[in-house]
Parts: C-alpha cells; sequence; structure tokens
C-alpha cells in the first residue's frame, strides 16, 4: 500500500477549516507534518524545505514544544565548526484513541496513537447467545482495561466502535447482526454509556473503506468497492470518494444475497441459503473439520493454515464456496461498475485463489465489461477496521490545537 503519510493515520494538510485559516496557522500545520514525515529534522533543515523565515520557524516550533506537540531530543553532529543543530520529533502519544473491532466472535480493544502504533491490546470472546448486556459489560470491562495503559502526559480522546451487521444511523440503533443473534435493535445510546467516553460508532466494513481511501492517493474520488471474505463476507462501496449508506447500515450487505433457492443452509441471518453459508469460513468450518481436527477458526491464522494445505482449495466444498463468491461479485461490479474492487481476507490471501476468483468473476460479467475489472487483494496486515474510525478523533484534536493556540496571533 502507498502511503501519503508514512507516520500519521490522518491527513493534516486536510484539516477542517485549514484552506481558510490564516497563513501562520497553516505554516504550523507545515511545519509539523515536516516533524512528522521527518522525525529527527533540524530547524535550520525545516527553513531550507519549507522556504520560510528562520524567526517565522523558531517561533513555530517554540509554539509547538508549548503545547507538547514536539520535543527536541538529540543533537545533530555538524561536520564544519559552528553550533550543533537540535534534532526534532513529534510527541507520539500525544493524543491516544482506544479502538474496537470485532473477528468472529471475539471483541477486539486496541489502544493507539495517531501514527498508528498500538500501545495496548485486549481481547474478549462471547459466545454465539450472548445477550445485551453481556456485550455491554464487556465493552465497559475492556474500556477499562486500555485506560489503564494510558501513559502519563497523553490525553486519551475517546473510542471509536466498529461493529458489523445491520446500523440504523439516523436512529442511532444497531439493528441486528448475525453472530449474535439476542442483540437487536441495541441503541448507540447504551453503548455510549457503557464505554464511559466520547465515542464514535461505525459500521466495520465502512470504517475499513474510509482508512483505505485516505491511505491511497490512487483512489481518492474514485469508485471503491471494498470486500470482506472470511469469517463473514460483506463490503462497502465509496462512490466519487463518499462512503455510501443506507437506512439500515451499508448499501453492500453480500453475504446476504440469496445464492441457493431451494434447500440451501440455514444462515445465522434466520434465512436460508445466503452466501455466507456456502462460502464464509463459518460455514466451511464443519466440513474442514471433518478432515483436519487441529483448524484455527481465527482469520488470521486460518490464512496461514490454508496457505500450508493446498489440497482443500481442490475440494468440491470449497470449489462451490468459490464460484458463489465469483457469481456474486460479478454481479456486484456489473450492478456498480467500480474503478477498483479491493479484497482482503484470509482466502484472498492465496495466489492460486486470487486467480480462480478472479476468472470466475469475469465468466459473469458481460464481455464488453471484463476489461475494466480491477481486482486487487490487500495484504493480511490490512487493519482499516482497527485505524479507519479513530481518524476523526485525531483529526479534531490536531485541529483545534493547531488551528486555535492562543499564541498564533500572526506571523511575527
Amino acid at each position: 500500500m502507498n502511503h501519503p503519510s508514512p507516520s500519521l493515520s490522518i491527513d493534516l494538510e486536510k484539516l477542517p477549516d485549514l484552506s481558510k485559516a490564516r497563513k501562520w496557522y497553516q505554516e504550523k500545520v507545515a511545519v509539523f507534518t515536516t516533524i512528522c514525515l521527518q522525525p529527527g529534522i533540524s530547524r535550520k533543515k525545516i527553513i531550507a524545505k519549507l522556504k520560510m523565515r528562520p524567526t517565522s520557524v523558531s517561533h513555530l516550533v517554540q509554539e509547538l514544544l508549548d503545547v507538547s506537540l514536539v520535543h527536541e531530543k538529540d543533537r545533530i553532529l555538524q561536520k564544519s565548526s559552528g553550533r550543533p543543530e537540535v534534532a526534532l520529533y513529534p510527541v507520539k502519544n500525544r493524543f491516544l484513541a482506544i479502538s474496537f473491532h470485532i473477528v468472529a466472535y471475539t471483541i477486539k480493544v486496541a489502544l493507539l496513537n495517531p501514527f498508528e502504533e498500538v500501545i495496548f491490546t485486549g481481547e474478549r470472546s462471547l459466545p454465539p447467545e450472548t445477550s445485551p448486556s453481556v456485550f455491554l459489560n464487556t465493552l465497559s470491562e475492556l474500556v477499562e482495561q486500555a485506560k489503564q495503559s494510558v501513559p502519563e502526559g497523553s490525553t486519551l480522546l475517546g473510542a471509536s466502535i466498529h461493529l458489523p451487521g445491520f446500523m440504523d444511523t439516523a436512529k442511532e440503533v444497531w439493528i441486528f447482526a448475525a453472530r449474535w443473534p439476542k442483540i437487536r435493535n441495541l441503541s448507540f445510546e447504551k453503548i455510549r454509556s457503557a464505554v464511559g467516553v466520547p465515542c464514535s460508532i461505525d459500521r466495520m466494513l465502512d470504517a475499513a473503506l474510509e482508512y483505505l481511501l485516505l491511505r491511497e492517493p490512487e483512489i481518492q474520488g474514485k469508485d471503491i468497492l471494498l470486500v470482506h471474505w472470511g469469517y463473514g463476507i460483506g463490503a462497502a462501496f465509496a462512490y466519487r470518494g463518499q462512503v455510501l449508506a443506507s437506512n439500515i447500515g451499508g448499501v453492500c450487505e453480500i453475504g446476504h444475497w440469496k445464492v441457493v433457492e431451494e434447500g440451501g443452509m440455514p444462515c445465522m441471518c434466520g434465512s436460508h441459503g445466503c452466501l455466507e453459508t456456502v462460502s464464509s469460513l463459518w460455514a466451511l468450518l464443519p466440513f474442514l473439520k471433518e478432515a483436519y481436527r487441529e483448524i484455527p477458526e481465527v482469520e488470521d491464522e486460518f490464512a496461514g493454515f490454508l496457505s500450508q494445505q493446498g489440497e482443500i482449495i481442490e475440494s468440491p466444498v470449497f470449489q462451490k464456496a468459490l464460484w458463489s463468491m465469483g457469481s456474486v461479485l460479478g454481479a456486484l461490479f456489473t450492478t456498480l461498475f467500480p474503478n477498483i474492487i479491493y479484497l482482503y481476507g484470509p482466502f484472498g490471501t492465496i495466489p492460486s485463489i486470487q486467480q480462480a476468483l478472479q476468472d470466475i468473476t469475469l465468466q459473469h460479467i458481460p464481455q464488453f465489461a471484463r476489461s475494466y475489472l480491477d481486482l486487487r487483494f490487500l495484504p493480511p496486515q490490512f487493519y482499516g477496521d482497527r485505524f479507519g474510525g479513530s481518524r476523526t478523533l485525531f483529526q479534531k484534536a490536531y485541529r483545534e490545537i493547531l488551528l486555535n493556540s492562543s499564541k498564533g496571533k500572526g506571523s511575527p
């Protein structure tokens, strides 16, 4: 993946109101961004890079030091005689956020800084019969664990919660998630109360797509389809760079498209013959366990297992799963005609599956449109559902401190 900023998970150049801010504030953002992108840079090099006056850079750096956004660490030795240059570094843990996302039946929590570094992780697995109260209590307990890892001098901004399933964002209700059928119509208010800190609540796939749009400059402003093929199956779609939503969540709940008309397996959503009943990891596991006693159910671990068991891919059960997945991707492409389809999850990490899925998808696309298919596979280390939602929290904090400093009254 191409990173416009190898350090920050937000784009400081796109801070709200930056274009309308006074020149002094814009220069301060530029200086801070430069320090983030080139940790250890000196004032002298900032002056040369940004072509700014030495006095301005000196004052701006001092403002950043005063609000603990940067710190001076060591001195850069000079080959020639003269005063040594002081190296400047960003204070990475100045702001922190808690992130929640779901993998299978496990709630995962992480304490993150804006530089995509993880300070703490925790998790708790919940069985299918989990009640709303147990789910909320688990969130509360995980938040408290994360809080204990907040370093002194850091500011905890809040939490970003990324949930699977269907949600009504207008009414602020988590409608349903197939893996926990007893959790229905859970209000965002109850979730926020359980978390106890300011929080945002989003669909996992929407948050992951927002992250992808930020991290890949070439796709900004384009029509992008993000597909997850793993324990469950789902998708999110961005039209000209804007992630679309419906009145019950996303616009591409392909996991619950019916692909078997008669005699289909029951789905966790309550229907029969959904794509998930044929192609998802949760549906394939019972068949795979007949041949393999020790088989991991966690997506990351399953990807490694699958890469070593090539015969699984040739089995009739998996070939049916592959064909169904490709046929749905073809139908979705023909409906939306996205510029790019990105797929992530354990199945998309195997080269032979990638090629087969590409071939099957093409068979389900009209011949005149086949040359437009651009199907790409994200690496196993894609953590968009972890980092995506926290961007708003960090961006708001940086905006307030960079564009509203009491000292920034104008260039000296």
